[in-house]
C-alpha cells in the first residue's frame, strides 16, 4: 500500500520528533542530576542511605519515564541502530529500578525491626530505672506501689504504640517507594519493548 502521508505532515512528525528530543533531553538532565546531589556523599554499605537514596528515585522516577519514553518517540525514525540502543537502554533501566524495589523492600524491613529493637532496649531500661527506685527508701516514702506500676504500665504502653507508629511508617514507605519504582520500571520496560519492536519492523522492511 503506497504511503499516503503528505508533505506537510511529515515534516510535522519531524518539528514534533525534535521537539520531544528537547524535552527527554531536560527531563534526563535534571533527573541525573538530582540523582548526583542526593546521592552525595555516597554510602551504599548503609541501609538507611540506601532507602534515603532510593525514596528520592522513586519520588523522581516519573522524570526518568517522560524522559526516556520521548527519547524514544524521537529516534523512531533516526537510524536502527539509535532506535535499538535508546530501547535497550530503556528495558536496562526499567529492570534495575525493579530491583531496586526488592532492596527497598529489604532495607525498610532491617530498619523496622532494629527501631523496633532500639524501643524495645529503651522501654527496658527505664522499666529497669522504675525498679531501682522502688528500691529506694527515699522515693518510698513518697511513692506507694501503684504509683511505680502505673509507671512500668505507662511505659510499656508507650513503646506499643511508638512500635505500632514504626511499622505504619515503614510499610508506608515500603508501598509508596517499591510501588513507585515497580510500576515505572514496568513502564519503562514496556517502552524499550516498543522500540525494539520498531526497530525490528523496520529492519524487516528493508529486507522485503
Amino acid at each position: 500500500m503506497a504511503n499516503t502521508q503528505m508533505p506537510w505532515q511529515a515534516q510535522g512528525v519531524v518539528t514534533t520528533q525534535k521537539l520531544a528530543f528537547i524535552v527527554s533531553g531536560i527531563c534526563l538532565i535534571g533527573f541525573v542530576i538530582d540523582i548526583l546531589v542526593i546521592g552525595l556523599p555516597p554510602n551504599p554499605l548503609s541501609p538507611q542511605w540506601r532507602l534515603n537514596f532510593l525514596q528520592q528515585v522513586s519520588e523522581r522516577s516519573l522524570l526518568l519515564f517522560v524522559g526516556s519514553a520521548l527519547l524514544v518517540y524521537s529516534k523512531l525514525n533516526s537510524r536502527l541502530q539509535q532506535l535499538k540502543v535508546m530501547a535497550i537502554g530503556c528495558v536496562l533501566a526499567g529492570l534495575l529500578l525493579g530491583l531496586s524495589s526488592l532492596l527497598v523492600i529489604k532495607d525498610t524491613l532491617t530498619l523496622q525491626h532494629q527501631a523496633i529493637a532500639n524501643l524495645d532496649t529503651q522501654a527496658s531500661e527505664l522499666r529497669a530505672r522504675i525498679t531501682q527506685g522502688r528500691e529506694d527508701p527515699a522515693l518510698n516514702q513518697q511513692l506507694d506501689d501503684d504509683a511505680f506500676t502505673n509507671a512500668i504500665r505507662s511505659v510499656d504502653n508507650q513503646a506499643t504504640i511508638l512500635k505500632q507508629d514504626a511499622q505504619i511508617g515503614s510499610m508506608k514507605t515500603l508501598i509508596s517507594s517499591s510501588g513507585n519504582l515497580l510500576l515505572v520500571g514496568g513502564g519503562l520496560i514496556g517502552v524499550g519493548r516498543l522500540g525494539l519492536l520498531k526497530s525490528l519492523g523496520r529492519r524487516r522492511l528493508r529486507r522485503a
